[in-house]
This record gives C-alpha cells, structure tokens and sequence, in this order.
C-alpha cells in the first residue's frame, strides 16, 4: 500500500484465511498466520512481493500469532496440540527447520512479543478465579529471575 492509501497489492493467493501478519526485521518478508480448510493454522512466511510463500509449521498441530525475533532469524508462535492441552509458545527458524517449544506451563500462553532480548508473553489460568501474567522467556528457553511471574497483567479479554 502507498503512503496515501491507494496501490494496494495481494501479497497471499487462495481461499484460505490469513492472518496476524508480521513484518521481519528487515523488510523483505511477512509472516502470517493461515487456516485451511481442516480447521487448523499454521505459520507462513510471504516476500515482500508476494512472492515465495512457504509453510514453516506444516502438520496437524493448530499454529497462530507470529513475532519475529530482532535479527530475523527465528519466529515464535502460539502452538496448540492437535489432540488438546494447553497452548505455549514455541519458536521456528526462518527457513522452518528446527522447532522448539519454549514453555510448559499448566496454563495456556499467547501474544508472544519478542523483545530485542527475551520473548515477553502473557499466560493465563482457567477456571472461576482467572490470573494473568507477563513472562519472559530468553533466547534459549531460560527464564530470567528478574522477569518471571511479574504482577498479573492487564486480562486480555477483560473490557
């Protein structure tokens, strides 16, 4: 889209849902998030030109909410297992081979949002008493004394 609104171009082709997008760092690719007729997301990576569309997280497992790390090299994502459980956050390679998931909680985990250093998400808890909190997780699955389990955070869906 040009600066003035007008030029729009379609950057991703069929008649699936996509969605979530999010720009790497430098520019030259969106990744996003797209359901297929089977009920379940993955993530997908588009150039800039709409060309080159690639499903990093191809399988049954159903994969939302891409963020891009600083350098480009990696995207974490929401997993949900196709056969239940909890969501948590995993993380992907750019180019979609090596896979990693970075939390275990009881709870379920969303909105990840990497910061230049650790990935900040917000977990919550079910049941009649809900809690929320902000987690950060580092590059490497650690959690930093000084960020985990800070004061619950703002619920989501509360408003």
């Amino acid at each position: 889209v040009a600066p003035d609104g007008n030029a729009m171009k379609r950057l991703t082709h069929g008649d699936q849902i996509d969605g979530n997008p999010s720009w790497s760092p430098d520019g030259t690719r969106i990744a996003f998030d797209r359901c297929c007729s089977g009920g379940s997301a993955d993530i997908w990576t588009v150039n800039a030109d709409g060309s080159g569309e690639t499903d990093l997280t191809p399988g049954p497992d159903d994969e939302t909410d891409p963020s891009w790390s600083p350098d480009g090299a990696q995207i974490a994502f929401v997993g949900f297992p196709a056969g239940g459980g909890s969501r948590d956050i995993f993380s992907v390679t750019s180019d979609g081979l090596i896979r990693v998931q970075l939390t275990t909680t009881p709870g379920s985990d969303f909105a990840p949002d990497w910061q230049p250093l650790p990935i900040c998400t917000v977990s919550g808890t079910s049941g009649a008493e809900r809690k929320y909190f902000q987690n950060c997780i580092a590059k490497d699955g650690a959690v930093p004394e000084d960020t985990e389990q800070k004061a619950p955070a703002q619920n989501p869906a509360a408003k």
